[in-house]
């Protein structure tokens, strides 16, 4: 509305301005005609004997060798026809732009809100998942604790409680550091990445196989987001296996694959899925493919991650 009045203001002073022009240009025109015979007057000046009917012709008061005089405003008219219609295209650009760009600044914060919302709908999973491991497996040791004096069962007790506290720690550390929309790419070293989740979980690893060819490579991500989906994938192998598990990292062409397979062990009751939801949310926002499956017994997940591009693509064989 504001640049609408400006326009209106600026075309009215501009015709104004036009008709000043015009009047003095007229004056000095039939000066010029007065002493000079023959003289050609501009297209925009009228003589005529008698009167003219025309809504573009302005009789003046002017007379020349006892003719009317009159002045033509359709050239006038037609610049001031042309001002307005640039100014109109301009306004019109003007309110695109400006759409566009306010648009753009609310999209920018409406998805810098809903990725603090899943942001903290992850965390509070981790959490809960985690807890929730942490304290079915306290509860077996406490339960032999009753029965007898087992120094096996406190030492996993108090090593359970590091851990949790140790997690707990963790969590608090990735949200004070998150910011939406700030959290850089970063190199990660794979097989770093894998054998110190691995470390983790040696208690639960003493009794089954574990096989492991990995190979040295450097991917770039959100660390933050692939570390989270590196655990949780390979908590639920650990967690779930009876006693085989096989984990193969290597180089291929353009592209880092992850394989995971682990035996399934009937005896122990499936989760609630709360990991696997999480990884799933990770891959969403991240615009990632997953799909996993049980086949002859065994889980297999295969992860192919791209060495440069932005995204990273997981697939599940």
């Amino acid at each position: 509305m504001g640049i609408s009045i400006l326009n209106v203001i600026a075309i009215s002073f501009y015709k104004f301005s036009l008709k000043e022009n015009y009047y003095h240009s007229v004056e000095t025109e039939l000066k010029m005609a007065r002493y000079q015979k023959n003289y050609n007057l501009p297209s925009y000046i009228k003589v005529s004997k008698k009167p003219l009917l025309n809504k573009n012709l302005e009789l003046l008061p002017q007379t020349l060798n006892g003719k009317f005089v009159y002045l033509d405003w359709g050239l006038g008219y037609k610049e001031v026809k042309d001002l307005a219609t640039n100014l109109f295209l301009w306004e019109i650009a003007l309110v695109l732009s400006l759409t566009f760009l306010f648009y753009k600044i609310l999209w920018v914060h409406l998805k810098e809100r809903e990725e603090n919302r899943v942001f903290l709908e992850m965390i509070l999973l981790t959490l809960s998942h985690k807890l929730g491991n942490f304290l079915a497996t306290q509860r077996l040791n406490i339960e032999i604790l009753k029965e007898t004096s087992s120094p096996a069962a406190l030492d996993r007790l108090e090593r359970g409680y590091m851990f949790i506290e140790k997690e707990f720690k963790h969590t608090l550390n990735i949200i004070k550091n998150f910011k939406a929309g700030s959290r850089e790419k970063e190199k990660i070293n794979s097989k770093f990445v894998i054998e110190s989740i691995l470390g983790e979980f040696k208690d639960a690893l003493k009794d089954k196989k574990l096989t492991l060819d990995l190979t040295e490579v450097i991917i770039t991500g959100c660390k933050t987001d692939i570390e989270m989906i590196f655990y949780l994938v390979i908590e639920n192998a650990v967690k779930y296996a009876k006693k085989h598990i096989f984990m193969q990292l290597k180089k291929e062409n353009k592209f880092v694959s992850l394989f995971i397979k682990n035996d399934i062990n009937p005896h122990i009751p499936k989760g609630s899925g709360i990991g696997i939801s999480l990884v799933s949310q990770l891959t969403q926002k991240h615009k990632i493919g997953f799909n996993h499956r049980e086949e002859n017994g065994y889980f297999i997940v295969n992860f192919s991650l791209p060495l440069k591009t932005k995204q990273i693509r997981l697939f599940c064989l």
